[in-house]
């Protein structure tokens, strides 16, 4: 009997690291993938605000609408809506 509670206890035990192990890896590859996707929406919302303020110096320089849309490879209507 004692041969099989120890047997159960070590199943247990073995379970218990087991679903610790799990979840600790879990979490840290949620938290790599978390800094990760921060890290590419941040760096592709300081890419757009670049391009706004590449536009703006360009327009304030007088070149036309198109000629900066080309240059920032920003929309036509997005540098017209600039000019408002």
């Amino acid at each position: 009997d004692d041969y099989y509670s120890g047997l159960y206890g070590s199943y247990v035990e073995g379970e218990e690291k087991g679903i610790a192990k799990g979840r600790a890896e879990g979490i840290a590859k949620g938290r790599a993938e978390g800094i990760a996707k921060g890290r590419a929406e941040g760096m592709a919302k300081g890419m757009a605000k670049e391009k706004l303020d590449t536009a703006n110096r360009l327009l304030s320089m007088g070149l036309s609408e198109a000629q900066v849309s080309t240059a920032t490879e920003l929309p036509l209507e997005e540098i017209q809506k600039m000019r408002k």
